[in-house]
């Protein structure tokens, strides 16, 4: 069942069911932590948490742990006081400040310094903290959702995070799977990114469909979208072509392989062909002779369309291995 709601694009019985988890987490003021792969939509959902939750008229604060220095990211976490340093000449709130009532998005909380770690275990355990060159503790009341693309659990066994924090803000946990575990997300996810994009939508051709459900996305759904808007943009023909897509292995001749001929039992060097590969040209021929129709083809064959995306995944794969 296609789901749009919150600028999320849900087809998977996968992300249906990560949404209601959310959802419910939304409605207490625990920490949450949201592990997956970059791009996969972490931050999306953590949005998603404050806007239904019970902070939705408070402020949202995020911060990227990865993309300041120790000095500057302490500072825009929690500010510092006048005379902290040689060019603090005023007070300056930080990102907790600014927060309180609300929430705050710890993007790549995995890269946070474990001197910070233990200033943020601080604020979890008591919901206090000291600005830079402070005396004074600071009460603030904020929601912690802290959003890392590796297990927590796993560099906490590789003493690269704290034990103690981890177990403060993993009260909730939500992991999001990489988009190639979500194939029925594929398609919906780039109708709704063509509309998005302001250019004139136009149909996908059938081998362009398979090329984007048989991609491995290294990139997740950040790269679907960067995909769907440069495959617009250079599209000439009615529809979209597999080219336009510009996918790195996209020009592999398996794209628009021929099935339409009687699926042989010896191959030329007079052997058997395996049963696998029977399977795969059969899958093809199938899905061809039905003009690229996913629903027909999964009904012939007798399988959901889930799993008609995973085989074609699966047998893309395979060719490209070496």
């Amino acid at each position: 069942m296609l789901n749009v709601t919150a600028n999320m694009v849900v087809c998977s019985s996968a992300m249906d069911s990560i949404l209601r988890t959310a959802d419910l987490i939304a409605m207490n003021d625990h920490p949450v932590v949201i592990h997956g792969p970059t791009g996969s939509g972490k931050e999306m959902i953590a949005r998603r948490i404050h806007r239904i939750g019970k902070r939705r008229h408070a402020p949202l604060q995020l911060i990227d742990c990865s993309a300041l220095p120790f000095s500057l990211l302490e500072n825009e976490l929690f500010g510092h006081e006048s005379g902290a340093f040689t060019d603090a000449k005023h007070k300056k709130l930080g990102l907790m400040d600014d927060a309180n009532g609300g929430t705050v998005i710890l993007d790549e909380i995995n890269d946070l310094p474990l001197e910070l770690q233990a200033k943020l275990l601080r604020v979890v355990e008591t919901g206090t903290f000291r600005r830079v060159g402070g005396r004074t503790e600071i009460t603030v009341d904020a929601r912690i959702i802290a959003l890392s693309r590796y297990s927590l659990k796993n560099l906490v066994w590789e003493r690269k995070f704290r034990e103690d924090l981890y177990y403060r803000l993993n009260i909730f946990s939500i992991a999001v799977p990489p988009l190639r575990d979500r194939r029925e997300d594929i398609l919906p996810l780039t109708e709704y990114f063509m509309h998005d994009s302001g250019i004139r939508p136009k149909p996908l051709s059938w081998n362009a469909e398979y090329a984007l459900l048989s991609y491995s996305w290294p990139g997740n759904v950040r790269e679907l979208r960067a995909v769907t808007i440069r495959a617009l943009f250079q599209s000439k023909e009615p529809k979209i072509l597999v080219e336009d897509l510009g996918l790195d292995d996209s020009d592999d001749e398996d794209w628009t392989c021929d099935h339409e001929a009687i699926l042989p039992i010896r191959g030329k060097d007079g052997r058997f062909v395996r049963y696998d590969e029977l399977r795969h040209r059969y899958v093809f021929a199938v899905f061809k002779e039905c003009g690229g129709n996913f629903e027909e083809t999964a009904r012939i064959l007798g399988i959901r369309k889930a799993s008609l995306y995973n085989l074609m995944y699966r047998y893309r794969k395979q060719a490209l291995s070496p």
